[in-house]
Parts: C-alpha cells; structure tokens; sequence
C-alpha cells in the first residue's frame, strides 16, 4: 500500500469512526426509552420495533410502507435501502407533526415529504405529543449513566 492509499484508507476510517461513535452517543442517550419500551414488550407483548400500520391502524398509506418503522409510540425510522441514495420519500403517517430528531424541524403529518439523505442523516423523527427519556451526558457504559439526571423531551 503506497502513502496515498494509506492517507485515503486512514481518512475512511476516521470518517467511520465518527459516524458510529454518533450513533452509539445516540444509542446511549435513548437508553431510557428503550428500556421502558422494553418493559412495555414484556408486560403487554407490544413489539419495541412496530410497522407503522400498528401505531395508525386507520391510515391506509401506512399499510404498504415496508421501508419505515416505528420505534415505541413516539420515534419514525426510515430506513434507506439503496446505496448512496441521495435522497428518500418519508410517509410521515396522522394528523400532528412530527419533528427531525437531529434537527428539529417541523413536518406536517399525512404527508410524504422528500428528504436529502446520507450516510449522516439517516432520518428519524419524533412525533408531536409524546414524551421520550433520555440521558444526555457522554459515558462509556450504561452503569456510569445510573445518577445522571433524565431529560424529558415532550414536543
């Protein structure tokens, strides 16, 4: 491998890195509404994952939409399935909001909105009315996390 290759392969990396120290910084954070939606799967036998017909059973554009998913009541994931797709069509299912998780901008619901994407910017959404727990101090492991203050975030 000469010095270019190496400096290419080295700047990959790093990129790499960030992406997922980001992601698991994201992970963490929302450890709390994971472990109440878990809680939630044992008692009751709610999936944490659900279609999004399960949360809008009276949606109908929801029951062909196999590339979104809902995580618990309140988080809308889509999922990018084509490589380097440069941008996606996010069905943002009923009649409230729902806001860009990264960002906080305001989408309408019941709308498709067309959305840049990248491998930063996977789109995830929060849904106007419900309340998520969060953590937001930077740890290295959940046992560190156990007397950091909650964050409630309710939009």
């Amino acid at each position: 491998m000469n010095s270019l290759q190496h400096g290419i392969w080295m700047n990959q990396w790093e990129r790499n890195m960030e992406l997922m120290r980001d992601a698991i910084h994201t992970r963490y954070a929302l450890l709390p509404y994971f472990y109440t939606l878990f809680r939630e799967a044992n008692t009751s036998g709610v999936p944490v994952m659900r279609p999004l017909w399960m949360e809008f059973p009276s949606d109908k554009a929801t029951f062909s939409n196999d590339e979104a998913f809902m995580v618990g009541n309140s988080l809308l994931v889509q999922g990018i399935y084509t490589k380097r797709a440069k941008y996606a069509s996010v069905y943002l299912p009923g009649g409230q909001s729902w806001y860009d998780l990264r960002t906080g901008i305001i989408y309408k619901g019941g709308t498709t909105h067309k959305l840049e994407v990248s491998e930063e910017t996977i789109p995830a959404f929060h849904r106007a009315g419900t309340i998520i727990p969060r953590k937001d101090r930077y740890r290295r492991s959940s046992t560190q996390m156990a007397n950091d203050p909650y964050t409630l975030v309710s939009i």
